[in-house]
């Protein structure tokens, strides 16, 4: 982020439109991690999310939430604030209020 001058990159357009993307906080984001490659396309998701400023509600793909788990106590341990990820594992979302 400090790299780009804040939330704010120019990108290559093609022809007369400018196009950049702006990152900024939005708040809560919501991560559902498919199964395969968990960790990775996960993490990957979340980062971009907390890089940015937001903060998110990690759920793993039901066949593999130990990896959820591992990725929550991982930021947890490397002292990442309270609230900034949070884990969730249920097998079906319609039960949770």
């Amino acid at each position: 982020m400090e790299e780009h001058d804040g939330f704010v990159l120019p990108m290559g357009g093609t022809g007369s439109e400018e196009t950049k993307s702006v990152l900024k906080p939005y708040g809560v984001w919501g991560v559902i991690a498919p199964f395969n490659f968990p960790m990775a396309l996960g993490m990957g998701m979340a980062a971009g999310a907390m890089v940015a400023g937001n903060t998110v509600v990690f759920k793993p793909a039901s066949d593999t939430p130990f990896s959820g788990l591992a990725l929550y106590e991982i930021l947890r341990d490397a002292g990442l604030p309270d609230g900034v990820f949070n884990f969730i594992a249920c097998k079906d979302l319609g039960n949770v209020i």
